[in-house]
């Protein structure tokens, strides 16, 4: 885990974040699409690009969290990310608020 965090860091110093988010969100893309059409007898196929996919998502997530800190001044970063935490914390409540009542 730790080697993986120390090559995320090693490569988003060489390649811009942007660049590293919209790579990650088209391997998500295409994996998607491929799983649409592999057979279902095929479960290692399945399984690798299911693999692929759910990485990918996790570097777009922690890119996304890094843009989104990065995006505000130094004064205001530690308030910005407390605000996009609050967010992202009542999201996660009012989904399961929302799917008590439905």
């Amino acid at each position: 885990m730790q080697g993986q965090r120390l090559s995320f860091c090693f490569r988003t110093l060489k390649i811009r974040r942007l660049t590293n988010l919209s790579v990650s969100l088209w391997v998500l893309g295409v994996c998607c699409v491929i799983l649409a059409f592999i057979a279902k007898d095929q479960k290692a196929l399945i399984l690798v690009f299911y693999l692929i996919g759910k990485s990918s998502v996790g570097v777009a997530f922690v890119v996304v969290w890094l843009i989104t800190n990065e995006t505000y001044p130094t004064n205001l970063r530690t308030q910005a990310l407390g605000i996009c935490s609050t967010v992202g914390e009542n999201r996660k409540i009012s989904t399961n608020v929302f799917m008590f009542f439905s």
